[in-house]
């Protein structure tokens, strides 16, 4: 309500302000010429026709700083689909599951969700089923996991980095499950447990940054738990690098653990579905519901929360798109009406000239000249203000820089054929001037 108040007073403002204006104007123009005869009555003109013209200048300028911004959004949002996050989440239901400490145990939880990956893999329709603790590109995370590694082998020694790295607990077959390529040694196995050999798998930007050169296969790994433990895992696969926070970042280093031998009380549950269907939604759900009675279960659509990641840059050119296209009709409309009453005002001047002789393209090209000079003189300012506007958005742009050439063309270009298109029509009225009509009526 208070939008809507706000929004009627602003423009119950403006109309009366600029109401105002031409009403002051023309209690002007019917006392002054009775006083001083017609010369005043062009100056008053002349001042009306400069103010128009201004206001078209404006125009110009305004709808191409909002183009511009919208160009630039519209190059962002597209750069920003064009990128392979790494990893495939169509047809993928994400399960948001947290069991409670009080009533499973590790061991009990680690059981349940072997039995549930086991159960829901038998649903029809389900063409795949892993867990993983930290979804990429999803706002469904409670958190995030950091800790300290170093090389124990082969690689770059030396103190661990003081930064953190991020990694993940995941259950076998989770890499099929995402359509994470694995590059070189194996998966998780269900014989990976806590009684065996820790291992580790690592991504791409990780192997080359610890072993470079190297083929990771083999070396060890070594976990800082904390300041003061760690242990040594084997890395035994090396996969390809996934976008986790962001589609603008740059690919980060990662690891994956067993989830068997790293258990965690919150999982998500991913299933790779046949296709869209919300017969398959309910059946899972309803293994989930009789393996953990009681548990409070989040299902979400995987590419709807990776979707998530672009709805500020899609909202912002939607937003901009229509602000844009609002402009561009107000200065269309603003520059016909102004050469339109610059024709009608020049009538008697128009007529005389071509019984003297003017010819038809004349005429038509002296209209056009003064459209495209108003529309030239804007783009003047329009292309200044813009390059000194976009540099404050520029950390919301996306493979394009604030002053992307082919982007202030574009719109420099679909101005000027607004601009010609708008002087289009006053300059066909202006050839259908009789100046016969003219001469008689002097």
């Amino acid at each position: 309500s208070r939008v809507v108040a706000f929004t009627l007073l602003i423009s119950l403002g403006t109309g009366i302000l600029f109401g105002l204006v031409p009403a002051l104007w023309s209690t002007r123009r019917q006392v002054v010429p009775l006083l001083h005869g017609n010369g005043d009555r062009r100056g008053l003109d002349r001042g009306r026709t400069r103010l128009q013209e201004l206001f078209v200048v404006a125009q110009v300028t305004i709808s191409l700083m909002l183009l511009v911004a919208t160009g630039l959004f519209v190059r962002t949002l597209w750069n920003l689909q064009s990128i392979d996050p790494g990893f495939d989440s169509s047809n993928v239901l994400n399960l948001r599951l947290n069991l409670p400490r009080q009533t499973y145990s590790q061991a009990s939880g680690i059981r349940f969700y072997e039995e549930l990956l086991l159960q829901v893999r038998k649903v029809q329709g389900v063409r795949a089923a892993a867990l993983v603790s930290w979804v990429p590109l999803s706002n469904s995370n409670d958190f995030g996991r950091l800790t300290r590694v170093r090389p124990q082998s082969g690689g770059r020694r030396g103190p661990p980095a003081e930064e953190g790295i991020s990694f993940s607990a995941v259950s076998p077959g989770y890499f099929r499950c995402l359509g994470i390529p694995l590059l070189r040694g194996r998966d998780f196995s269900p014989a990976d447990r806590q009684s065996s050999n820790p291992v580790v798998i690592v991504n791409d930007t990780l192997g080359s940054m610890l072993w470079p050169g190297r083929d990771p296969i083999g070396e060890r790994l070594e976990v800082m738990q904390d300041a003061y433990k760690s242990e040594i895992r084997e890395v035994v696969g090396v996969v390809r690098s996934v976008r986790l926070e962001s589609l603008q970042e740059n690919p980060q280093p990662f690891f994956y653990l067993p989830f068997a031998q790293l258990y965690e009380p919150s999982m998500a549950l991913q299933v790779r579905t046949m296709g869209d269907s919300p017969q398959v939604v309910g059946d899972v759900g309803e293994v989930v519901r009789k393996l953990g009675p009681g548990l409070s279960i989040k299902v979400t659509h995987l590419d709807h929360e990776v979707g998530e990641i672009l709805a500020q840059p899609r909202l912002l050119s939607w937003l901009l798109g229509s602000f844009s296209l609002t402009a561009l009709l107000v200065t269309a409309l603003g520059l016909y009406g102004t050469l339109a009453y610059s024709v009608s005002s020049r009538t008697r001047e128009l007529g005389i000239r071509m019984a003297l002789g003017g010819r038809s393209f004349e005429i038509v090209a002296m209209v056009l000249r003064r459209g495209l000079t108003l529309t030239l003189t804007g783009l003047v300012f329009g292309l200044f203000a813009a390059t000194w506007t976009t540099s404050f958005f520029k950390s919301f742009l996306f493979g394009v820089t604030p002053t992307d050439p082919a982007v202030f063309l574009a719109v420099a270009l679909l101005l000027t054929l607004v601009g010609l298109a708008a002087s289009s029509l006053p300059a066909y009225s202006a050839i259908r001037i009789d100046p016969m009509a003219i001469i008689r009526h002097e």
